[in-house]
């Protein structure tokens, strides 16, 4: 198997703050992705950018938002009409969130992290798993606010529910951005299992989702089984991303809540045309990409 596939996942991994990027030296600073130059302005008297946040310690929150989709209580299934006219049924749906952080304001810019498309075995992702974990003890392998959490979020029972953290205490550190990865893990495998999860497609896939499809002016459902093995990141800038409500007071907690949207999941897929793999790396870029961030005290 190609080693590409795993570099890209240490590369992505690094520019969350989870894992060391390779060349470095810990805590060095070309740690620091991309020119702060394109982020927010400056404030000339504190140093900081006027638009970031400096918060003493961070609480996260996973959450969905709905949107124009509608829940079915009876079922556990969504209804949503996708951007190119097809009534899309939902029956069931598993994402595998593996990380989420604030982005240094030195590396706050805007872009698509997407991992290489190679298929990776479940030898390959123990290796993944090892060299995401933040290492205890080491300043500057790990960003603060990173919160690991290797899960799979069902988006079907009863619809989707707020997945909370504890809070993660910051040192002083200003951030103009976020970074949310989705990619395979075997601790998310587990958990799923122990949750009575046990479908075997679920087995070293960051999404699984079932439901069916009508098409533009048409009234016959088709099936769809949509399935995804690749890990997908990108950074979303402050100023693109964020609402940050008065009560994020600088130097104390905030609870930074990361809401996908729903009705936007099928954005840009063709059922008619679109092959599987197509359709599943589009709804894995729509995950990473269609969300905000909303920040309170």
């Amino acid at each position: 198997m190609s080693a590409a596939p795993l570099d890209s996942l240490a590369a992505c991994l690094c520019v969350l703050g989870i894992a060391g990027c390779p060349g470095q030296e810990p805590g060095s600073e070309d740690d620091a992705q991309g020119d702060d130059s394109t982020s927010a302005d400056s404030d000339p008297g504190s140093g900081a950018p006027e638009l970031s946040l400096e918060p003493a310690e961070v609480a996260w929150i996973l959450d969905w938002e709905a949107g124009q989709a509608s829940f079915d209580e009876e079922t556990g299934s969504w209804e949503v009409t996708n951007d190119l006219g097809y009534a899309i049924h939902l029956e069931s749906g598993w994402v595998a969130s593996y990380a989420v952080s604030l982005t240094p304001c030195a590396g706050a810019l805007p872009g698509s992290l997407p991992l290489e498309s190679g298929r990776r075995s479940r030898a390959s992702l123990a290796t993944g798993d090892t060299l995401a974990r933040p290492q205890g003890g080491h300043p500057g392998d790990t960003d603060p606010s990173a919160w690991v959490f290797e899960l799979f979020e069902r988006t079907h029972e009863p619809g989707p529910i707020p997945t909370y953290a504890d809070p993660l205490a910051i040192e002083g550190d200003v951030y103009c951005g976020g970074h949310y990865v989705i990619a395979p893990s075997l601790a998310a495998e587990q958990a799923a299992i122990q949750d009575g999860d046990d479908d075997p497609e679920l087995v070293a896939a960051s999404l699984f989702m079932r439901g069916s499809w009508i098409e533009p002016g048409g009234t016959e459902p088709v099936p769809f089984s949509l399935r995804d093995e690749q890990a997908y990141g990108k950074l979303h800038d402050i100023a693109e991303s964020f609402e940050i409500a008065p009560t994020a007071t600088p130097g104390e907690l905030m609870e930074v809540r990361l809401v996908r949207h729903v009705d936007a999941i099928f954005d840009g897929v063709d059922f008619a045309t679109m092959s599987d793999a197509d359709a599943s790396w589009q709804v894995l870029r729509n995950l990473t990409t269609q969300l905000h961030f909303e920040v309170s005290g």
